[in-house]
């Protein structure tokens, strides 16, 4: 068996389970769906995006989930005959979460958007446009968000001020479109893990004390 008109940057299978079967072949400007069984080469082509994530909705392969580097989310829908057979790809966008590393499709609409970029967010899919002050109508809608701070690029420890034994980190997190700056003053901790004398030459001949945190 083999394949034609595949794009020169093809980069992941995807498994279609049984009634339908097959496989999904993508690329950054189209999906292929092909089932060597039944012969049967469906695609649908778009404007070029790169996906970071892909998970089955349902456990007949109607429904594919996608998530893209710029954190754009798109449903998938294989549609068949009565017999099973594949007639037809529909590739939709819902719209915009995190940059998902990962996606799980819970149930009754909710998909859980785990990622590295920025906060990871527990998501409801939607059959009509939800409105949301100062964003774009989609068909979803956040139904929780977990904070993160990944990627951690850079921090700095602000000791207490006197009035409060806590000490605070102001870190700068987050990648692409995501980045913040954010305080956590709670459960902040500085621990010496290691020290090591280090000789300083200077007219003192005096030396340092080096600890790592």
């Amino acid at each position: 068996y083999s394949m034609s008109d595949l794009s020169y940057d093809t980069n992941q299978i995807v498994r279609v389970p049984a009634p339908r079967g097959g496989f999904l072949v993508l690329s950054s400007d189209r999906i292929i769906y092909t089932n060597p069984v039944t012969n049967v080469i469906r695609k649908v082509i778009f404007t070029p995006t790169y996906f970071t994530a892909v998970a089955p909705v349902d456990s007949d392969g109607f429904r594919f989930i996608f998530g893209s580097s710029s954190g754009e989310f798109f449903i998938l829908l294989i549609l068949a005959s009565p017999t099973g057979k594949v007639t037809e790809l529909k590739f939709e966008r819902l719209g915009r979460t995190s940059i998902a590393s990962c996606l799980t499709y819970i149930d009754d609409g909710y998909v859980f958007v785990g990622s590295q970029h920025a906060d990871s967010q527990l998501i409801q899919m939607t059959t009509e446009r939800v409105h949301s002050e100062g964003t774009e109508a989609q068909f979803l809608k956040i139904a929780h968000t977990f904070p993160s701070l990944a990627p951690l690029n850079d921090f700095c420890l602000i000791p207490s001020n006197g009035m409060s034994d806590q000490n605070s980190i102001v870190a700068g997190g987050g990648s692409a479109n995501y980045g913040a700056i954010k305080v956590i003053s709670n459960g902040i901790e500085a621990i010496t893990i290691m020290s090591a004398e280090l000789a300083i030459l200077d007219n003192e001949d005096s030396s340092a004390r080096c600890s790592v945190i």
